[in-house]
């Protein structure tokens, strides 16, 4: 177990904030269409290209499931998991929105891919339910699990032939997803050595849904 700390319900609150809008670039995006001939177009397209190729696609590709993390935490570098106070599925389908405007600007086909599989991971392609992390980070939703076993999980509520239980049980509301510690509690420090997804976190919220939409609306 990762050693925790105290963290009061501001904490939370900030942590929470942090993952709700991921990356509000796409005024840029709209920029660029929009006012070709503006005297900062040449600006943003830089700068857009910056973030694209120098952290967005190089920070998805770092791992097999092409998820994009919630960010650099300092010398800790990348973290997807540590240090939330819920899961952050919100993150997966803005990323996939953004990967697919990506792909629409640059014509590069990588994006295609790291749109569908940030959007798969909330479907089912996933590191995977197991006992443990149940145990630790559900707070409604149960299920019997065998030990020492990950089971992919669709965390859309009535979607898939395995799924995540959530709070409201309404067909197809999206779970928080995977964290670290317990759930509303900020008390995993966001440490590259904990940055795992070690606990299903199980409250459904409309951000979620927004997020996930966001992506499968442009795919």
């Amino acid at each position: 177990m990762p050693p925790k700390f105290a963290g009061n319900s501001e904490h939370a609150f900030g942590a929470d904030m942090g993952a709700v809008f991921t990356h509000p670039i796409f005024c840029f995006l709209e920029g660029i269409k929009r006012l070709p001939k503006n005297k900062n177009a040449s600006k943003w397209k830089k700068s857009l290209e910056d973030f694209i190729f120098n952290y967005f696609k190089p920070a998805c590709l770092s791992t097999p499931f092409k998820i994009l993390p919630r960010g650099v935490f300092g010398k800790e570098g990348l973290l997807w998991f540590a240090g939330l106070w819920h899961g952050a599925n919100t993150i997966y389908g803005q990323a996939a929105a953004l990967a697919m405007e990506f792909y629409n600007l640059t014509n590069d086909k990588e994006f295609l891919d790291i749109a569908y599989s940030n959007l798969q991971w909330i479907c089912g392609l996933n590191a995977g339910l197991t006992k443990r992390s149940m145990e630790l980070g559900c707070v409604i939703f149960n299920t019997d699990l065998e030990d020492d076993i990950a089971y992919p999980v669709s965390m859309i509520k009535g979607i898939g032939n395995r799924e995540a239980g959530n709070w409201t049980n309404i067909r197809g509301s999206i779970c928080n997803g995977f964290g670290v510690g317990k759930q509303f509690r900020y008390d995993v420090l966001p440490k590259k050595k904990y940055d795992t997804p070690e606990a299903l976190h199980d409250e459904d919220w409309i951000t979620h849904n927004g997020g996930f939409l966001m992506g499968l609306a442009r795919i």
